[in-house]
């Protein structure tokens, strides 16, 4: 992996083919690997502009349901929580983006919010004060 890793890091136009993957198969076709991929690529953020599409987070919330290796589950929802990070407002006293408050109410709505939330807390234990922005914005 580490021989390829520069070059997999420099490719354009996979985190899109990935995100177009992900939103037009099927959840039970899927293949949990290319969550392992698309994680790596929005450590970047010149990518985190492909994560606003909604259809993307509620398709990544769906995945969530069926997923049973703790590994892939942990992926999509540090994946989900990336998303959330750059769309919270960095202090308490900006308000929410219009985009950060669907998201809250997603997590709200979506039978699989409750999963992501207990997973998220774990995540953001162990990022320690690098996450507390986002436990700010969900609280």
């Amino acid at each position: 992996p580490e021989i390829v890793y520069e070059q997999y890091m420099e490719c354009k136009t996979l985190p899109v083919a990935i995100i177009s993957y992900i939103k037009i198969t099927k959840i039970q076709d899927m293949t949990p690997d290319a969550f392992f991929l698309f994680k790596e690529f929005f450590h970047e953020s010149s990518y985190i502009e492909l994560l606003k599409e909604r259809d993307l987070a509620e398709k990544l919330m769906d995945t969530l349901i069926v997923i049973n290796k703790s590994e892939y589950f942990d992926s999509i929802c540090d994946i989900l929580l990336y998303r959330f990070h750059n769309l919270c407002p960095p202090s308490d006293a900006e308000p929410q983006s219009e985009e950060c408050t669907y998201f809250l109410d997603l997590l709200t709505t979506h039978k699989a919010g409750y999963l992501f939330i207990e997973t998220a807390i774990h995540l953001l234990n162990r990022r320690g004060a690098e996450g507390e922005r986002t436990v700010n914005c969900l609280t």
